[in-house]
C-alpha cells in the first residue's frame, strides 16, 4: 500500500503545481530581464502580426512599446517564479527567442542606371530624388552601402539610427523609382532555442523550448515549458519532451 500512497501523493502534487497561479499585475520589470530579453520580446511581437496585413501594428512604422512591455512582463513573471522549471529556462539551458533582428537592416534591389539610385549607392543620403530624400531623412538612415559585386549583383544595404518596422518602411521604399524590391534581414537558419507565443481568445501561452540533437539540421529532441497567462494570473502548464 505505501508505494502507491506515495505514488498518489506525488501525482497530486504535480497536478496541484501545475494548477496553480500566480497574481503577475503588480509585475515589474526588472533592468535585467528588459536588457536581456527586449529584442526576444520585440521579435515575438513582430510575428504575431508580420503575415497579417489586417492588424492594427501591420502599417504603422514604429513598434507598440506597450504591446513588448506586456511580453516582457509576461517573461519576468516566469523569471520570479520559484521552480526547477524556471531554472531549467534561464540558468541551465538560457533560453531565447531564435533568430532576432534589430530592425535596422534593409536590403534593397535597385536599378543600378537610376541618377538618385547611382548616388545612393555611393553613400550619399542627399539624392537627385527628393521623395527618396525624404524618406531617407524620415527614417533616419545612418549609412548604406553595396554589395561586393554590385552592380552586377544590385543590391543595397541601408543601415537605420533607430528600429523600424521593416513592413511599412519597405513599402514605402518599394514606392521610389529605382527601387524593385526591399526586405528585411529576418531570415535565420538552423534551429536551437526558442521562445514562442500561442494566443487564444481566452489566454496566451508562453512557450520555451531547447533543442538538442543536430539543431544546424532543426533538432532531433526538443523539451517544451509552457506557462499560461489569463487576465492578470500566470500558471505553469506542463512541461514535455519530444
Amino acid at each position: 500500500m505505501k508505494p502507491t500512497i506515495i505514488l498518489v501523493f506525488f501525482s497530486s502534487l504535480i497536478f496541484i503545481t501545475a494548477c496553480q497561479k500566480t497574481d503577475i499585475s503588480n509585475t515589474k520589470i526588472s533592468d535585467y530581464i528588459r536588457q536581456a530579453y527586449y529584442a526576444d520580446a520585440r521579435q515575438m511581437y513582430f510575428e504575431e502580426w508580420k503575415d497579417n496585413p489586417q492588424h492594427i501594428n501591420y502599417n504603422k512604422p514604429t513598434f507598440d512599446e506597450a504591446a513588448i512591455d506586456n511580453i516582457l512582463r509576461m517573461i519576468q513573471g516566469v523569471y520570479d517564479s520559484k521552480s526547477a522549471h524556471r531554472d531549467s529556462i534561464f540558468d541551465v539551458y538560457q533560453i531565447h527567442k531564435y533568430g532576432t533582428s534589430d530592425f535596422k537592416t534593409l536590403v534593397l534591389e535597385v536599378d543600378p542606371n537610376n541618377q538618385a539610385i547611382s548616388q545612393l549607392a555611393e553613400g550619399l543620403i542627399k539624392t537627385d530624388n527628393n521623395k527618396l530624400n525624404g524618406l531617407l531623412n524620415t527614417y533616419q538612415v545612418d549609412s548604406v552601402r553595396k554589395f561586393s559585386s554590385y552592380p552586377e549583383f544590385n543590391w543595397l544595404i541601408m543601415h537605420f539610427k533607430k528600429a523600424w518596422n521593416p513592413i511599412k518602411v519597405c513599402a514605402d521604399f518599394e514606392k521610389i523609382e529605382g527601387i524593385t524590391t526591399c526586405e528585411g534581414d529576418n531570415a535565420f537558419a538552423g534551429d536551437g532555442y526558442n521562445i514562442s507565443l500561442v494566443r487564444d481568445e481566452h489566454y496566451t501561452d508562453l512557450v520555451f523550448s531547447h533543442g538538442s540533437g543536430d539543431c544546424p539540421s532543426g533538432c532531433i529532441n526538443r523539451q517544451y515549458w509552457i506557462y499560461r497567462f489569463s487576465g492578470k494570473k500566470m500558471r505553469f502548464v506542463r512541461y514535455r519532451e519530444k
